[in-house]
């Protein structure tokens, strides 16, 4: 299992892997291979990463879907 969700987060958000690269200053290449393997970014890498598109690097560690789970409020309207 991969450790960060890029592709996850970057179709969730549109974007290509060209235009994500760019937000995070990075090559295509790179994000390409982040997706796929056999690489893993570093922490400064993903933050990159997690920046260009707005979330955090906890965000990025988990699938879009959790996250909006996890954003919505309890049955009842209570937060627990």
């Amino acid at each position: 299992m991969k450790p960060y969700k890029v592709r996850e987060w970057r179709q969730h958000f549109g974007l290509t892997q060209g235009q994500l690269a760019h937000g995070a200053g990075i090559d295509r290449v790179s994000v390409a291979r982040y997706e796929t393997g056999p690489a893993d970014p570093k922490v400064s890498t993903a933050v990159k990463l997690a920046g260009a598109m707005g979330i955090t690097v906890f965000e990025l560690r988990q699938s879009p879907t959790m996250v909006e789970e996890l954003a919505r409020p309890m049955a009842g309207g209570e937060n627990r």
